[in-house]
């Protein structure tokens, strides 16, 4: 052990490098701080993806679903045997100026089989 004079100033005998309480309490409070606006950004830009994918799964299975209903409404007219019988829904005729006809009418019979 070193033998310190009363006298003399003791950081002369002291190696006084290093921080003090105070000072780590600051740089932790701050590292805090730091810390919880990254936990925030990252939270809600989360949040955000999810709700993009999920406008993205809707979008894509509303294209799925019409173009199962377009070929549906396509193969509607279809008569493979060529016997027009139940079921068969003739093509719409087109008017005289070369446009899709505006209505289509559905009938249904209704029997016990």
């Amino acid at each position: 052990m070193k033998n310190i004079p009363l006298y003399s100033s003791p950081s002369k005998y002291f190696n006084n490098k290093g921080f003090t309480l105070v000072e780590m309490m600051v740089v932790v409070a701050i590292s805090m701080i730091v810390l919880g606006g990254i936990v925030l950004m990252y939270v809600k830009s989360r949040g955000a993806i999810t709700a993009q994918e999920q406008v993205v799964e809707m979008q894509q299975s509303i294209r799925a679903a019409l173009d199962i209903m377009e070929n549906e409404v396509r193969m509607a007219g279809y008569d493979p045997r060529g016997t027009a019988g139940a079921g068969f829904i003739p093509p719409a005729a087109l008017p005289a100026t070369n446009t899709y006809a505006n209505s289509l009418n559905f009938t249904m019979v209704a029997d016990t089989d």
